[in-house]
């Protein structure tokens, strides 16, 4: 998810920062190319000659020639012509945020529908770059669709979540945006919302009827990104909707593996409040409190102990938390763990321990 959104945002910024470079007069055209490169790194085309398919209407878009795109418009020319990357005079003007010629493409016979070869519609790039609520709106009064999928599944509404943006996650809501719908990886617009610390995003999604224990592609829950993530807030309001705190990852992890993990004290505190289970095993056997000690984190691994975490736990190598943070130097958790362990434990491998997927 994240490496998605980071590469469509690279993608996008350099659209705009081209768009904005070629309103100033000024501008060299070594700035233009270095603008357009980070596009071109994105996009791969199918031969050279494509590069030339920028219509004028383009042209006039980018280079803030209102008037003269208005003109274009009116005379219903190039309206819905693709460039290079597949977008249309619609992309371009609603990158721009321009309601007014928005509103005259698409009286003009603008498609709301055309995507560009990322598959992203306009309603799209509305929701990734934080447009303006209007031209959503107009977007959606002239036929957007509003579940509109792109090439990794992602919606306009996984955008607008993911970029904490109420008002638009409001009206997507309001206008039929599927709360529950996946992308290529499983993950639904709260995952993101969750991903991206959007607290209010998510209190309106689970209004919404989101559901708070939906697992993506790799068996994680919304409560195991807050986990991981450390949002505290986030992972209480979770609870208190129900979810599932011993949800399981496919390599056997569950949300308190990752707070142990993380160091984070009082998530590990909330958690073990409410779960029976503080020695739940990991893929390669290991519990909390094994990766707690992995990463030295001393605070976490007592409060472990405090709360009945076994000491003794031994994971697929035959390896105790007191052999870990003996192998891992961890000085300070080995008194803590050594009147609490047996010693007659056995290792039973050469091999070093597995490393916890943290």
């Amino acid at each position: 998810m994240e490496m998605e959104r980071f590469t469509f945002k690279t993608w996008l910024s350099g659209i705009l920062a081209f768009l904005m470079l070629t309103v100033v007069g000024e501008t060299s055209g070594t700035e233009k190319n270095m603008a357009l490169s980070g596009i071109e790194r994105q996009v791969k085309t199918e031969a050279p000659e494509q590069k030339t398919t920028r219509t004028p209407l383009h042209t006039a878009i980018e280079n803030g020639d209102m008037a003269l795109a208005e003109r274009y418009v009116s005379e219903k020319k190039w309206i819905n012509d693709r460039d290079v990357f597949g977008l249309t005079p619609l992309h371009f003007t609603v990158i721009r945020d321009n309601q007014r010629l928005v509103k005259k493409l698409l009286l003009a016979g603008a498609d709301t529908s055309l995507a560009d070869h990322r598959g992203d519609t306009p309603l799209h790039m509305v929701a990734a770059h934080q447009g303006p609520l209007e031209i959503a709106q107009m977007l959606l009064d002239g036929g957007a669709n509003i579940n509109a999928i792109n090439q990794q599944g992602g919606t306009p509404l996984h955008w607008a979540a993911g970029e904490g943006n109420l008002a638009l996650v409001g009206l997507f809501l309001q206008r039929g945006a599927k709360p529950d719908i996946t992308d290529v990886k499983g993950e639904t617009p709260l995952h993101w919302a969750v991903d991206s610390s959007r607290l209010d995003v998510v209190r309106h999604l689970l209004r919404a009827g989101a559901d708070p224990g939906r697992i993506n592609l790799s068996g994680r829950s919304p409560l195991h990104l807050a986990a991981k993530n450390g949002q505290l807030d986030i992972a209480t309001l979770l609870i208190e909707r129900g979810v599932d705190l011993g949800t399981r990852g496919v390599s056997g992890d569950t949300p308190l593996h990752w707070a142990a993990g993380q160091g984070n004290v009082d998530m590990v505190r909330l958690f073990s409040m409410r779960i029976r289970d503080l020695n739940p095993r990991a893929k390669h056997g290991e519990t909390p409190l094994h990766w707690a000690v992995f990463r030295g984190h001393y605070d976490v691994a007592a409060l472990l102990i405090a709360s009945g975490a076994d000491c003794n736990a031994m994971d697929a190598l035959g390896k105790t938390p007191l052999q870990l943070a003996r192998a891992k130097g961890h000085e300070k958790i080995v008194q803590l763990l050594l009147p609490r362990s047996t010693l007659n434990t056995v290792d039973r491998t050469q091999k070093p321990a597995p490393v916890p997927n943290i």
